[in-house]
């Protein structure tokens, strides 16, 4: 074997968004992290971006992290690929040569820890046939129109939960909330507030005196989008703190998967979700339970968190392909129930920075370091009896 395909059979791609940042792609941190992991494990980490794939030579423009610094040279494009591109930025990939490049590169004859999973209502449709959820899964709708969102509001009390099928950190979101709501007439004058985020993040409050003027700012907002509906669920903590609990579920060196750790992630009094980005905190997550429940509520909770988080996995996996972490949040109503809110194979890991769990941190990073390992010595095998 050449020194050419020695250097492509041992080298993990970690596929990033580009960035108009100093260092040109995302998760500068972690991409360092996993560089200097891949060192300790005899991995070459390089970090690249899909406009910087010279298909004509198979090469691309990547960096890698040594000895403290960032480098910058071409390397043969990699045969094992680390895909951190959000569901978001292929719907929103306007560069013609990107969204080319990206769609040459799934076709391509490479092999992948992970894809992006499908939008939030192809991936609930798969979830709700799987009898192990359906008491875990809120019922949930895709956006077809004002027509249609009236219909749902009216089945769920008036409240209802709005959110992008591609988005994440807790952009896009609402919240349409309209109590003494009677189902008359769209026209009639009503009380409603619509409350959330916008794409960019900032807070959204506003007041309306008919249905049908909620509805038409809904749509305006929505902009053609895909969005999915859901009944409102208040989870919010004692002390009126919407909250949930954030499980990474990882393969190990060995395929296995592993819960790497979970944690409790707190937004702000008023403030819709509990997204860190959004301003919210992260604590761990038994004596945060234990704060809201008593101390065997907040076990029984964890432990059923545990036991369906290890099973979610494998059945993602048998329709979508493979996968090498997600990330899962569990709500928890103030009677104790648990829901499945999200499932993302993009998952981010500062939440355990954050409560301190040193452990956490270190398998956060490590482990998709161990698992390409693992593909590579089996496909080595392959090729090399």
């Amino acid at each position: 074997m050449n020194r050419m395909n020695r250097l492509n059979h041992n080298t993990l791609g970690v596929l990033q968004e580009e960035s108009t940042a100093e260092l040109p792609f995302t998760e500068p941190h972690f991409c360092r992290q996993l560089c200097m992991a891949g060192e300790k494990h005899g991995i070459l980490v390089i970090v690249f971006h899909a406009g910087g794939i010279d298909w004509e030579s198979r090469t691309v423009k990547a960096y890698t992290y040594s000895k403290r610094a960032w480098k910058y040279q071409h390397f043969p494009l990699p045969k094992l690929i680390y895909n951190r591109l959000s569901r978001s930025h292929h719907e929103r990939a306007d560069q013609q040569h990107i969204r080319n490049s990206l769609q040459r590169l799934y076709r391509d004859d490479v092999e992948w820890l992970s894809r992006p999973l499908p939008g939030k209502w192809n991936l609930y449709r798969t979830l709700s046939r799987l009898d192990f959820l359906k008491t875990y899964l809120p019922k949930t709708y895709p956006y077809q129109g004002p027509r249609s969102l009236l219909r749902i509001i009216e089945q769920h009390d008036g409240s209802v939960f709005l959110k992008p099928s591609g988005g994440q950190h807790g952009r896009s979101v609402l919240h349409l909330e309209a109590p003494a709501y009677a189902a008359s007439s769209p026209w009639s004058p009503a009380s409603i507030t619509i409350s959330g985020r916008t794409k960019h993040n900032e807070h959204i409050h506003t007041p309306f005196t008919t249905m049908m003027d909620a509805l038409k700012w809904v749509h305006q907002f929505i902009d053609g989008r895909q969005y999915v509906i859901q009944p409102y669920l208040t989870l919010l903590s004692q002390q009126e703190e919407p909250y949930d609990v954030r499980v990474l579920m990882q393969k190990d060196g060995s395929g296995h998967w592993q819960i790497t750790g979970s944690a409790a992630r707190v937004g702000s009094t008023g403030h819709l979700t509990s997204n860190l980005r959004g301003g919210g905190r992260a604590e761990p997550a038994e004596s945060y339970l234990e704060q809201q429940f008593s101390r065997k509520q907040a076990e029984n909770m964890l432990s059923s968190i545990a036991d369906v988080s290890k099973q979610i996995p494998a059945a993602i996996e048998s329709c979508y392909g493979r996968l090498v972490e997600l990330g899962l949040d569990f709500g928890i109503d103030q009677k104790g129930r648990i829901w499945l809110l999200e499932v993302n194979s993009r998952p981010g890991r500062s939440v355990f920075s954050l409560t301190g769990n040193e452990k956490a941190i270190r398998l956060a990073v490590e482990n998709p370091i161990l698992y390409a390992r693992n593909v590579m010595v089996r496909h080595l095998r392959r090729v090399c009896p």
